[in-house]
């Protein structure tokens, strides 16, 4: 909650618009995908626990704290209001239950998972459950009138900035000033909304594009994405498909559920979260390696 002096975030500095942050998180979403990050942790680890474990597992010490801990995260991610958190969530679970080898962490994660269920039905009546489906419903109600969502029109306005300049890009960080000029009409009207409901008044610019990969391709063209970001996404997707490591495999989900959030949102932007990513898939490479020795 703001503070008398109406800064949001631990009292410390304002945020853009306070609708949308979360715990210390200028954006909800972008809490949503730190926390998924750790959640692929925790499960890596759960996962692990569970195969060497074996008949002693409910009389392990490691079990209830890791679940604690993932049960607080997930419900933060529900609590947040954050869609696109909670549909990631689901695909990653879905991704781990279908590539996990073995039947027993298969049946103990399903269990899990129904019972993350359970308490996300239960939270249905909260707030932040009622705004996620008021926003929902509104949007359908665009679609069905022929009104896309606005991080589709901003995509959309991406696709033209990259066929300008499809090879060397508009250069690093040049999203900001370029994009009006590429902006669609129906980009200004719906930011001129904004402003118009906005709890305190700001510049209405456009800032990211909710969308990191078109971003990043437009500022830093094809050739800099096939140097920089493709070989990174082209190592995950082998590791996902030839690792002999739950452990690791896990892990890669979860580096790949950052990466398709960076498809729906601009998580790269927040360094938490872009710290988090790296560090992580470093350590995901290393264990893989390791791991591949050891075989």
């Amino acid at each position: 909650l703001p503070t008398e002096d109406g800064k949001e975030i631990l009292g410390i500095w304002d945020t853009p618009e306070p609708r949308y942050f979360y715990s210390t998180f200028t954006y909800k979403n972008h809490w949503s995908c730190f926390a998924i990050l750790c959640i692929s942790v925790g499960f890596a680890f759960l996962t692990r626990h569970i195969r060497a474990s074996g008949k002693s597992l409910l009389r392990s010490n490691f079990l209830p704290i890791v679940g604690f801990i993932l049960c607080l995260l997930i419900i933060s991610i529900i609590h947040s209001g954050s869609r696109s958190g909670i549909l990631i969530f689901i695909l990653l679970f879905l991704a781990i239950a279908y590539f996990n080898k073995t039947r027993k962490s298969f049946k103990f994660v399903t269990l899990f998972f129904l019972i993350i269920t359970c308490i996300f039905i239960f939270n249905l009546s909260k707030g932040s459950s009622t705004d996620m489906k008021i926003n929902t419903q509104q949007q359908i109600e665009g679609i069905l009138n022929g009104e896309l969502p606005l991080r589709v029109y901003l995509w959309s306005d991406l696709l033209k900035q990259i066929s300008d300049k499809t090879f060397w890009g508009h250069g690093f960080n040049s999203y900001r000033s370029i994009n009006p000029i590429y902006q669609s009409q129906e980009v200004l009207s719906m930011r001129n909304l904004g402003v118009e409901y906005a709890h305190v008044p700001y510049t209405p610019l456009i800032g990211h594009g909710h969308n990191d990969w078109l971003e990043l391709i437009s500022e830093i063209g094809w050739f800099g994405f096939s140097i920089v970001l493709l070989p990174g996404l082209l190592l995950t997707l082998r590791e996902i498909l030839t690792s002999n490591s739950n452990f690791s495999l896990v892990l890669f989900l979860g580096i790949l559920s950052y990466i398709l959030f960076s498809v729906i949102d601009f998580p790269i932007r927040t360094p938490a979260c872009f710290l988090t990513f790296c560090c992580f898939l470093g350590l995901s490479l290393k264990y893989s390696k390791l791991s591949a020795s050891s075989v």
